[in-house]
């Protein structure tokens, strides 16, 4: 595939039956994930980066040491909901693969229940690290792939049917090693729900400084 062609796709990112049914249920699914929500929330501080923003369910838990904050949330139902009910944040239209934001401008970066239905989650990972300052933070909250091998086949198996009813949710995301090789370093990580189909975990990942040569040090 051509790169303009794939960065069409990529910007396509549109599921309306699902969105709209999320923004009536949403109460159902956040009377589990708040208390997580709202730890991760406590962390953010500095310029603050909110990917899949969805419905803005991260807004309230956020620190005050988080200023700035920009709304990224590429879905036309879910942008339009945040336009209408949080004007005061700049919210912008464009999927995680394609962060409209200068290199090294962020210092926090937040995802809940997000790289699950990225396109690209390799690609999405590298424009945060790309965005983030050094020593910037990445706080995730997300479902992954499951640890044993037999669960892991479930979820490979019912990922495909799961993908078209679930907004482009897949359950086998490597999302932990995807992290580490794009060489974030995992400094905090918990598993809060150890489900068989929907395990979650929660950390924070920095974009490390680059480390100096020995010569350099000496110059």
């Amino acid at each position: 595939m051509r790169r303009d062609d794939h960065q069409r796709r990529l910007s396509q990112v549109h599921h309306p039956w699902f969105s709209r049914a999320y923004i009536l249920t949403q109460s159902l699914l956040e009377s589990i994930v708040h208390p997580w929500r709202a730890q991760q929330g406590q962390r953010a501080l500095g310029k603050t980066l909110i990917i899949g923003a969805g419905t803005g369910l991260d807004i309230p838990t956020l620190s005050q040491n988080a200023h700035e904050v920009t709304l990224l949330e590429p879905d036309p139902t879910f942008y339009t909901f945040l336009k209408t009910h949080y004007p005061a944040f700049s919210c912008l239209n464009s999927p995680a693969e394609q962060i409209p934001l200068d290199d090294a401008s962020i210092d926090t970066v937040i995802s809940t229940l997000v790289l699950c239905s990225v396109q690209d989650l390799c690609q999405s990972l590298q424009e945060i690290w790309r965005i983030l300052r050094q020593d910037g933070q990445f706080l995730f909250l997300e479902h992954v792939a499951h640890d044993a091998p037999w669960w892991h086949r479930v979820q490979n198996t019912l990922t495909p049917l799961w993908e078209k009813v679930g907004g482009g949710c897949q359950l086998n995301r490597p999302t932990l090693l995807a992290l580490k090789q794009t060489g974030f370093v995992i400094t905090d990580l918990s598993c809060p729900h150890q489900g068989i189909l929907f395990p979650v975990v929660q950390g924070r990942a920095i974009k490390p400084r680059p480390v100096q040569s020995h010569q350099e040090t000496h110059h």
